[in-house]
């Protein structure tokens, strides 16, 4: 498992994120976060507690809850505890979903490299071709323009490779005959 600061890093380079916040045990990272949070950070944690085991009560247990998810005018605040850790995000609506697989993966024991050059690939960035935004690696479609990012390059050997690492297959070589003229 990767540590807070890495994780803070790395989401806060993506498209979409305004900014977050990583609380572990006592320790809190922010990242582009006004001033303001840093504040009332005490307060919001002990609301987002008190949110937390209401919405537990109600559904049965804290192990069915993934995230809380409050839609704002601007975009998504996001909270997710996983473990010891309790993630805030602001971002865009469109990148909601996608930023909670990608921070569940970053909680997992799964290793994604690449099948060439055993780069890890679960805090690599890709760039969408058509509009440009910077995506985890991971993403198999661009939450912005829909464009399909299944098939990418690998950020060091430049091999193609699918989003979970493997080799992609080369769909046709390019190959030239050469041929001699006879006459007759």
């Amino acid at each position: 498992m990767y540590q807070a600061i890495v994780i803070a890093d790395y989401l806060s380079k993506m498209s979409g994120v305004k900014w977050l916040c990583i609380r572990e045990n006592e320790d809190a990272v922010f990242r582009g976060a006004p001033d303001t949070l840093h504040e009332v950070f005490p307060g919001l944690l002990d609301l987002i507690g008190k949110a937390w085991d209401i919405l537990a009560k109600v559904e049965g247990g804290k192990q069915q809850l993934k995230s809380i998810t409050l839609n704002t005018n601007d975009g998504v605040l996001k909270v997710m505890p996983l473990e010891n850790r309790m993630i805030i995000i602001k971002c865009d609506s469109k990148i909601d979903q996608e930023l909670e697989k990608v921070i569940t993966l970053l909680h997992t024991s799964r290793v994604i490299k690449c099948s060439v050059c055993s780069l890890d690939l679960k805090l690599a960035f890709d760039r969408c071709s058509s509009c440009l935004s910077i995506l985890p690696f991971i993403s198999q479609r661009c939450p912005y323009c829909g464009r399909d990012l299944a098939v990418k390059k690998c950020p060091k050997c430049g091999t193609s490779i699918y989003s979970d690492g493997s080799r992609a297959p080369l769909l046709f070589k390019k190959s030239y005959a050469r041929f001699r003229r006879i006459e007759i």
